[in-house]
């Protein structure tokens, strides 16, 4: 697990954050409240399970969806997460289940 300081990036400027594997995280430490957009690309079959969790301390989690679900993500396809306005100081992007590498990429700022 990584912790990537995500403080002087902006939308135009992504941050990426690597392939995932199942089982592997990255953490981000997003100082300041912006909105936030994730995308996930994957490509390969079946289908893979991805969480998108925040925490105040960086080490209890939540998961950020409306819904408190993990998202699953169809194969071969982009997924893309967007959440609005106040952001916890750590989010993380956990694969739980699949077999395929996924890219993963972070933007923060004004989402229009």
């Amino acid at each position: 697990m990584s912790i990537i300081d995500a403080s002087t990036r902006t939308g135009s400027n992504p941050i990426n954050l690597g392939t995932l594997t199942t089982g592997s995280t990255n953490v981000v430490n997003v100082t300041d409240s912006k909105d936030l957009m994730i995308t996930i690309t994957m490509a390969g079959t079946p289908d893979d399970v991805f969480a998108v969790e925040g925490s105040m301390n960086n080490v209890s989690w939540a998961n950020l969806a409306a819904d408190g679900t993990n998202t699953t993500i169809d194969s071969a396809k982009t997924e893309i997460f967007v959440f609005d306005g106040s952001l916890p100081p750590y989010v993380r992007i956990r694969k739980v289940s699949g077999v395929n590498p996924a890219t993963v990429y972070l933007y923060l700022g004004r989402i229009s």
